[in-house]
C-alpha cells in the first residue's frame, strides 16, 4: 500500500477548519475510479421470477409462521446447535487493555445494523407507503426468488482485472434479499437458500485478487454482513458450525483488506476498507478489532470521519456526487452499526454526520451551497464535483441519517428531509427508513491527544551558525 502523507494532510485540515468556521464549504476526493455503493449490477441476475412465482412473498399475519414464532422456538434449537446468538441474544468477545486486564464487549446479533426491533418495525410497516411499494420491489427482484440460481462460488474473486466479480456481487445481493424475505414472510425456505449461498462461498472463496478488490468488499459489505447476521440472529436453522465457518471466512479472507489498525486509504476508498473491518469485527465478536475500527473511524484523517469539515463537506464532495454519496453512505452505515453495538459516534465532532447529510442534500437540491477548497490525500478540489442531482442515488444514507438525528434525537434536518422526500424508496433503501426508534447508545470516551514531546531542549549560538 502506498505511503500516507499524514503530516501534509494534517496541515491542510488545520487551515481548512479555520476557514470552515467562517461558514465556507469544502471537500476532498479519491483519485482512483471505483464502484459506488448501490444495488446489484445489471446483468448479474439469476433466473427471473415474479412476486407470485416466489410462492410466499406476502408478509404473514401475526399468528402465522413469522420471525417472532421462530424466535420463540429458537432457544431450544440454539441449545442443540450451540449458538445462542440464534435467539437474537448477544455474544461477547474479549481484548486485553494496556494494563493487561481483559475487557469484554457484548455484541448484538442481528445488529449489522438491523436488529430484531428494526425487523419487527419494518414488518409492521409493509402495508404502509412508502415501505409497501419498496417491499413489492424487493419481493419481485430476481435475487429474492426461491428459483434464484447461485452464480458461484469461486476460490478467487478479482477486481481490476475483473474475475468472477459479477457472480460474487449477484450472490451477495441474493443473500441480503433472501434473508430479508425470510424475516418478512416467515418462510424458512428463503433462509435456507440464503444460508446455502453464504456457506458455499465461505467454504470455497479463499483469496481476492486485482488492484481494487477492497472496493467491491466495501460496496457489498452491508449486503453480505447484513444478510448473514439476520440469519445468525433470527433463523433457528442456523448452527454454531455455520457461525464458525463465516467467522473463519471473514477473518482469513476479508480482515486484511481493512488495513486496520494501519492507516486507511483516503476519502471513500478508506471508508470502503473500514466498512469491511467493522463487519468482520462485529460478526466475529472480536472486541480488539472492534476497538481498532472505532479508533480508525474517529481518528484516521484520510479515511475516517475526520476527512470532513464542520460545515459538512467530506473528502469526495468535490470529486463527484456519486463518490460523495458512497463515502457518506458507508460512514453512516458504520455509525449505525456502532450504535446498535452500544456506541454513539453520531454525536462525534458535534454531530458531524448530520452536517454532512445537510451539506450533501442542500447542494443536490440545487440550493446555493458555499464551497471552500478542500481535498484528500489524492487531490484538492476548488468547487463541488458534478451538477446538483447529476448522480441520483438511492435514499439509503438519507434514511440512516434521518433516523439517527430526526427520529431518535428530534433534531432538525430540513435539507436532508426534503431531499429524502424527493426520492423513491428502493428494494434496499427502505429497510433503513424508520417510523420510530427508542434505542440508545453511549458516546465513547473522549479522545486523548498524545503528549507533546520537545525534540530540542537547548540551543546555543554555535548550533545555529554562530549568530550573535
Amino acid at each position: 500500500m502506498r505511503g500516507h502523507p499524514r503530516a501534509a494532510l494534517a496541515l491542510g485540515f488545520a487551515s481548512s477548519l479555520c476557514l470552515a468556521a467562517a461558514g465556507c464549504g469544502d471537500h476532498g476526493g479519491g483519485g482512483r475510479a471505483q464502484g459506488d455503493a448501490g444495488g446489484a449490477t445489471g446483468g448479474m441476475d439469476g433466473p427471473a421470477g415474479t412476486a407470485a412465482e416466489a410462492g410466499a412473498n406476502v408478509p404473514t399475519d401475526a399468528g402465522d409462521d413469522s420471525v417472532a414464532d421462530a424466535l420463540a422456538s429458537a432457544p431450544a434449537e440454539a441449545g442443540a446447535n450451540g449458538d445462542d446468538a440464534a435467539t437474537g441474544m448477544t455474544d461477547s468477545g474479549s481484548a486485553s487493555s494496556p494494563d493487561g486486564a481483559t475487557q469484554v464487549r457484548a455484541f448484538t446479533h442481528p445488529g449489522l445494523p438491523l436488529t430484531i426491533a428494526d425487523l419487527s418495525q419494518l414488518k409492521a410497516n409493509l402495508t404502509v407507503e412508502p415501505w409497501k411499494s419498496a417491499y413489492g420491489a424487493l419481493a419481485a427482484d430476481s435475487h429474492s426468488q426461491l428459483t434464484y440460481a447461485m452464480q458461484g462460488p469461486f476460490a478467487t474473486v478479482s477486481r481490476t482485472p475483473n474475475v468472477n466479480l459479477g457472480q460474487y456481487a449477484s450472490d451477495m445481493q441474493a443473500v441480503f434479499n433472501l434473508a430479508r424475505m425470510w424475516s418478512f414472510t416467515g418462510n424458512s425456505a428463503y433462509a435456507q437458500k440464503a444460508h446455502d449461498i453464504m456457506i458455499s462461498w465461505a467454504r470455497t472463496h479463499t483469496a481476492w485478487g486485482g488492484a481494487e478488490s477492497y472496493l467491491t468488499m466495501g460496496d457489498y459489505a452491508y449486503r453480505m454482513y447484513g444478510g448473514v447476521d439476520i440469519l445468525r440472529g433470527t433463523w433457528p436453522g442456523w448452527t454454531a458450525a455455520d457461525t464458525a465457518a463465516c467467522k473463519a471466512y471473514f477473518a482469513n479472507v476479508y480482515w486484511s483488506a481493512a488495513t486496520v489498525p494501519n492507516p486507511l486509504r483516503s476519502a471513500n476508498q478508506g471508508v470502503e476498507q473500514l466498512i469491511t473491518g467493522v463487519g468482520v469485527a462485529v460478526f466475529n465478536d472480536d472486541t480488539e478489532k472492534f476497538n481498532q475500527c472505532l479508533q480508525a473511524f474517529r481518528e484516521d484523517a484520510a479515511g475516517g470521519l475526520p476527512d470532513s469539515l464542520p460545515n459538512g463537506a467530506i473528502g469526495d464532495s468535490g470529486r463527484d456526487q456519486g463518490h460523495a454519496f458512497g463515502q457518506l453512505m458507508h460512514l453512516a452505515w458504520i455509525a449505525e452499526v456502532f450504535w446498535k453495538q452500544g456506541v454513539d459516534v453520531y454525536s462525534e465532532l458535534d454531530s458531524r454526520l448530520l452536517a454532512a447529510g445537510e451539506f450533501y442534500s442542500r447542494y443536490n437540491l440545487g440550493v446555493n451551497t458555499p464551497f471552500m477548497q478542500f481535498g484528500s490525500e489524492y487531490d484538492i478540489y476548488p468547487t463541488h464535483g458534478g451538477a446538483p442531482g447529476a448522480s441520483m442515488q438511492p435514499p439509503d444514507v438519507l434514511n440512516l441519517l434521518h433516523g439517527a438525528y430526526v427520529v431518535r434525537r428530534g433534531l432538525s434536518a430540513p435539507y436532508l428531509t426534503r431531499y429524502r422526500n424527493a426520492h423513491t424508496e428502493t428494494a434496499d433503501s427502505f429497510v433503513f427508513r424508520k417510523s420510530a426508534d427508542g434505542s440508545t447508545a453511549s458516546p465513547p470516551a473522549a479522545l486523548t491527544p498524545p503528549a507533546a514531546t520537545a525534540s530540542v531542549t537547548t540551543l546555543s549560538s554555535a548550533e545555529i551558525g554562530g549568530a550573535a
